[in-house]
């Protein structure tokens, strides 16, 4: 009886995840490649966005990073993008691209002392330029974020503050963000560290925060969306403060549960990395400058009120996909524009406008 039930449980459980899968209007992918560094299988998933193959468009790149448990292939690979295509409808983001890597269940994202798994080098070195060989990407650090849950956001904490020239921003959901003195009691501690304090500050994002703090206050942001683990993530935000780290900090009422977390604040969290990537204020003060563009959802054609003249039409990317003299009657005719957030630009103006 025990079999029959596991088996109808491991059924629903297929049967459930495929509806979800269904539900995704993008697209992911299973890759492995022979990392260039380790002369190892690297593999990993890539969500690629609706419309991508029918598109030129370059996109950015989110890499996510999952808890500890999990792997490339886990259930943030349906929730995080799910997530993405709900902030896209309702024009909160742009389509971006996903990776979700191999954290070897319990690594702390980090390289270990003897080299026999190594996360940290998979995705600077072998994962990253892969992406960016493989598929349309916008290859700029400015255009590039890490996102993660758990162990997952003590990577991403890392990640944002050892590496500024490869990220913009990190978005950290309930991070585990241990310090030496918490996490030396674990077993990975011995499996990844040595118990050598010196080698995981190689790795540690408080360590790399203070080290590397005078860099960073220019160049990234930090988002914490926080359940449980508020103690930690209370500390890490002190820190930044400290610091003078730009940073957004939400408590929710989650559990430890990246699903909460997603539900609750997943579209600001998106709405974050869409303004983190754009070099101008629009995103944030276009309401202080707005034009007046109808219908919104638009499809074939926008009107706009209270100006003709010289105007541009661009996506959040800053990439402009029309350029042209508005007439009187204020008709653009967009039908060629692939569905997404756009931003219509005059010489003192910007209003916003989604395309379906």
């Amino acid at each position: 009886m025990k079999k029959n039930t596991k088996l109808i449980f491991a059924l629903l459980f297929v049967v459930f995840f495929s509806n979800i899968f269904a539900g995704l209007k993008g697209k992911t992918y299973t890759v492995t490649i022979t990392g260039s560094v380790t002369n190892k299988p690297v593999t990993f998933t890539v969500y690629i966005p609706e419309n991508y193959d029918t598109s030129t468009d370059r996109y950015p790149v989110v890499c996510h990073l999952h808890g500890v448990g999990g792997t490339y292939a886990g259930n943030q690979i349906v929730t995080v993008p799910s997530s993405l295509e709900l902030a896209i409808s309702s024009g909160l983001a742009g389509p971006m691209i996903i990776i979700f890597p191999d954290g070897y269940d319990d690594s702390s994202w980090a390289d270990s002392y003897d080299g026999a798994i190594m996360p940290e080098t998979n995705i600077i070195k072998e994962i990253i330029p892969y992406v960016d060989n493989t598929y349309r990407t916008i290859n700029s650090s400015d255009k590039r974020f890490v996102t993660g849950f758990s162990m997952g956001g003590f990577g991403a904490a890392k990640f944002i503050t050892k590496y500024p020239d490869y990220f913009r921003a990190a978005v950290i959901y309930d991070g585990a963000l241990l310090s030496w003195n918490e996490l030396k009691t674990k077993v990975s501690s011995t499996k990844m560290f040595n118990l050598n304090e010196n080698y995981f500050n190689n790795f540690s994002p408080w360590f790399n925060l203070r080290i590397n703090a005078a860099i960073l206050k220019s160049k990234i942001s930090v988002r914490q969306t926080v359940g449980a683990m508020q103690g930690q993530n209370i500390n890490f935000r002190d820190s930044l403060v400290t610091y003078n780290i730009t940073h957004e900090y939400v408590e929710t009422t989650c559990d430890h549960n990246l699903n909460c977390l997603i539900e609750q604040g997943g579209q600001d969290n998106w709405k974050f990395i869409t303004a983190c990537m754009t070099n101008t204020s629009d995103i944030l003060q276009y309401k202080e400058k707005r034009l007046s563009v109808h219908p919104n959802p638009a499809f074939d054609f926008i009107h706009v009120s209270g100006y003709y003249g010289k105007a541009r039409i661009y996506n959040i990317f800053g990439q402009t996909y029309w350029e042209g003299i508005i007439s009187e009657n204020g008709k653009i005719d967009i039908s060629s524009l692939t569905s997404g957030l756009y931003f219509l630009q005059t010489n003192n103006k910007v209003g916003k406008f989604l395309k379906e």
